[in-house]
């Protein structure tokens, strides 16, 4: 293309002297302005493309790394978008994501490079951010890699460029082109750096994600925790409570203001059974003193240091006297709210005082007669037995020998073993 510019020279007269021409190619100049505006152009789609890509950020990490290699690469003209992970101090390479233009594939199964295999490529990371190589197949840096990955995939030409984490290196972004001898310029080497940085801020924004949910979890089971831990501590006051209860309750049997012989006749027996760990059946009417007996047993024996719990079985109702005496544990049965401690638990160590004994149900014999054979429970939902160190004194305003030996079979309880040991 060329431009074309005449003129006519005159004289004073008005007459002409001279007729001129210039002729000039202009192609040249008007394919330069065509480069720089296609320059222009490709910077601004690139501008474009980063702050599209930014507004993902704190979205989902992997969606995110899929929309930025297919939009950086379909910005930068390249064929393979990898984005590596740095693993174990920095001796290996994960691909995070793979990315392949021609049929639009992604991979996200892991491709592995190790330093020992690869030493010049993870050394060119220890001075610069980023390589810029136009051979891969003959730079010393990438060639080790030619027969492996380049050859098979047509690659000539990459770009490399580190990406940051929050205290160091996170892993590398790399873009390799089929183009022979591309070198890819400082604003596509621009370009590359932002994509880096999105992927950056994206990966830590994900990481806190992580570990804001795992606070909240851990929040979360704290609260949890904490309120176990105060039903406990409540149940522990309770327990207390009735501990000091019972052993503010401490009787000395030689207080016992008394008269008959019979009753001296009592006492010498409380006397001999206390130092000893027998079992202890205390027969009489209501109102007699039998607890004040069992009080007397447990207080001149080598268990006074430890408590004497008391129970009243005929207070308990039916369906909940194996969870007071045993225990249970939390969800166990319908209102089992949390873990509970049974008489027999408390009282370990120390002596049991079942008082009206002949009130408890006949289903409950063969497991407290397992305690006094074998000395072990069975906490109510628990596994297992527990083994347990228990005194038990019972006591029970009827006759229940002589029920025993009439073979009366509604009212044989634990007692028959009592009776006759």
């Amino acid at each position: 293309m060329a431009s074309f510019l005449a003129g006519i020279i005159y004289d004073d007269q008005g007459e002409v002297i001279a007729i001129f021409a210039t002729i000039k190619d202009i192609s040249e100049d008007l394919k330069i302005k065509e480069t720089l505006k296609q320059i222009a152009l490709k910077s601004t789609q690139k501008k474009d493309v980063i702050l599209k890509l930014a507004t993902l950020i704190g979205e989902d990490l992997q969606t995110s790394l899929k929309k930025i290699a297919t939009t950086s690469a379909e910005a930068l003209q390249a064929d393979l978008v990898t984005i590596w992970e740095f693993k174990k101090d920095k001796t290996e390479l994960v691909s995070k994501l793979f990315y392949n233009t021609e049929d639009q594939s992604f991979d996200t199964e892991g491709l592995l490079i190790k330093k020992e295999n690869f030493p010049d490529y993870f050394e060119a990371f220890k001075e610069k951010n980023s390589i810029n190589i136009n051979n891969v197949i003959s730079n010393p840096i990438t060639k080790a890699f030619a027969k492996k990955f380049f050859v098979p995939n047509n690659i000539a030409s990459r770009i490399d460029v580190l990406i940051y984490g929050r205290n160091d290196h996170y892993g590398i972004l790399s873009f390799e082109t089929k183009s022979v001898n591309r070198v890819f310029n400082a604003d596509e080497e621009s370009f590359v750096t932002s994509i880096a940085s999105i992927i950056s801020l994206m990966v830590e924004s994900s990481e806190r994600k992580i570990a804001e949910n795992k606070i909240a979890l851990t929040n979360e089971k704290l609260i949890e925790v904490n309120k176990e831990l105060n039903v406990l501590r409540k149940q522990l006051e309770q327990e207390n409570v009735y501990l000091r209860n019972e052993l503010d309750l401490v009787f000395n049997y030689e207080e016992m203001v008394y008269g008959s012989v019979e009753f001296s006749n009592v006492l010498n027996e409380v006397e001999k059974v206390a130092p000893t760990n027998a079992t202890v059946l205390l027969l009489g009417e209501s109102g007699t003193g039998k607890e004040l007996l069992a009080r007397a047993v447990h207080n001149t024996s080598a268990r006074n240091k430890k408590p004497l719990i008391k129970v009243n079985c005929s207070a308990i109702p039916r369906e909940l006297i194996e969870s007071e005496l045993f225990g249970h544990k939390k969800g166990s049965f319908t209102g089992a709210f949390s873990d509970k401690v049974g008489k027999f638990e408390l009282a370990d160590g120390g002596t049991l005082f079942l008082d009206e004994i002949g009130e408890l149900p006949i289903d409950m014999q063969p497991k407290i007669l397992r305690f006094l054979q074998e000395g072990e429970i069975e906490v109510v939902g628990g596994l297992g037995s527990k083994k347990l160190d228990v005194r038990v004194i019972a006591a029970t305003n009827r006759n229940l020998l002589a029920e025993v030996q009439k073979s009366n079979l509604e009212k044989i309880y634990i007692l028959d073993l009592m009776c006759f040991q």
